[in-house]
Parts: structure tokens; C-alpha cells; sequence
């Protein structure tokens, strides 16, 4: 058996029973498997973003650069989608009583979420929900047809390669980067607030990795779940 406190001094796998640790009628535990799976999908898309560039293939240099900004768009989609899992839980009752038993980490964590989750111009309500919902999920018409009369550049490209997956349609990277632009403001005259806005994205990220890792310890503490090591050593 291992203790909690030491779980994290080095990267191992654990058990636990699962149907304890999560009844399925606890609607906390529900909530919390809704945090950890956006969790998990971050942490991936953000490896894939900054793994991808330094990937060899034969897609070409334009094609690839495209295909990583969509990558770090999903990401931003999905950071929404967690925020949104994020305030399902804090508003939980039960999940609230364990607040107080976060690490430090946590409880900084749980502060940064709170800010960016409520309130008209937090992430949740403002920046990622037009990323999310015009650019990311869905090819809304009105929001391609407000890129079309806002973007500047002049001349539309495409690729069309040996393969489809050589192939791409160039302008609607275009159109799309145009409406993420929309959404961050990018024609705002001061650059310390685009620059401050893409920094509480990627910040967000990590704070929802941070937080769910947190609580998910004080959790199986509250519930006095015993963890086992799956190593040997």
C-alpha cells in the first residue's frame, strides 16, 4: 500500500476500486471523472502541439503549420469544454468541503480557475467560448461570413498534393485564423492585452491539469480509498 502524500515523488501507475472511489450515484464523482477526462485531453493536445512541428513527414512546410495551429485551436475548444466541467464541480456541495484540504498548488490553482470561469470577461464566458464555438467545434456561417468582410489580406491559396494528406485548402486556415482574431481582439491598439489574454489560455491549461490532480488526491483521501502501487519497487 502506499500513502497519498507519496504518491507524486516520481511517475508510477496505481490501483484503486473504482466502483468506491466513484458510485455512479454520487454526482460529485461523476463531476469529477467529467474534469479528468478534459484533463487528459489537454495534456495530450499540448504535447501533440509541441511534438508536432519536429515530426518528419512529407506534407510540406505550409501544410504543417496549418495543421499544428488547428491542434493548439482544439486545445483552446477543449480548455473551454474543461472549464465549463470545472464549474459543474465547484458549485458542487460535497466537492466544496474539500476545498480547504487542497495543497497549496491546488488552492492557487483553484483561485486562477475560479477567475477565469466567472465573470463576463473570464476565458469561460468571453475569449474561448467564441474560439470554441465559431472556430473549433462548429463552422458557423454568420462567423465565416464576418471573416470574409473583416479579413485584410488579398490573394486566398490552396495546396493540392499527391496525397489528401498533402492536400490543404490554405484560405480556410485563413478565414479561421480571422475569426480567432475576432475572438482575441487582435486589432486592439495595445499589445499587452492580446499578449496578456494568450497567456491566461496556456496558464488555464495548466492550472486545470494542476487543479484536477489536486483535488482528485484530497478526494480519495475524503473517501479514505486505498491506493496501490502497480511498481514493484
Amino acid at each position: 500500500m502506499c500513502f497519498l502524500k507519496e504518491l507524486f515523488a516520481k511517475s508510477k501507475r496505481f490501483s484503486f476500486d473504482l466502483h468506491k472511489a466513484f458510485p455512479d450515484d454520487c454526482e460529485s464523482s461523476v463531476k469529477l471523472l467529467r474534469l479528468l477526462s478534459a484533463a487528459n485531453d489537454i495534456v495530450f493536445l499540448q504535447r501533440l502541439y509541441l511534438d508536432y512541428a519536429h515530426q518528419k513527414d512529407d506534407v510540406g512546410k505550409e501544410v504543417k503549420h496549418a495543421e499544428g495551429n488547428f491542434i493548439l485551436l482544439l486545445a483552446m475548444g477543449f480548455l473551454r469544454e474543461g472549464l465549463s466541467a470545472f464549474k459543474h464541480l465547484y458549485e458542487d456541495p460535497a466537492a466544496k468541503k474539500l476545498f480547504p484540504k487542497l495543497d497549496k498548488e491546488g488552492r492557487e490553482a483553484l483561485s486562477f480557475l475560479e477567475s477565469e470561469t466567472y465573470g463576463a470577461t473570464s476565458l469561460h464566458e468571453d475569449v474561448l467560448k467564441d474560439i470554441r464555438d465559431d472556430a473549433t467545434f462548429h463552422y458557423q456561417y454568420g462567423s465565416y461570413v464576418k471573416a470574409l468582410c473583416s479579413i485584410r489580406q488579398h490573394t486566398g491559396h490552396f495546396i493540392i498534393g499527391q496525397t489528401p494528406a498533402a492536400t490543404r485548402f490554405l484560405i480556410a486556415d485563413d478565414i479561421r485564423s480571422e475569426i480567432v482574431r475576432s475572438s482575441i481582439d487582435f486589432s486592439r491598439p495595445d499589445d499587452n492585452d492580446v499578449r496578456d489574454r494568450t497567456e491566461r489560455i496556456f496558464k488555464a491549461m495548466g492550472r486545470l491539469v494542476s487543479f484536477s490532480h489536486w483535488f482528485l488526491i484530497a478526494y480519495l483521501d475524503e473517501h479514505h480509498i486505498e491506493v496501490i502501487s502497480d511498481n514493484n519497487d
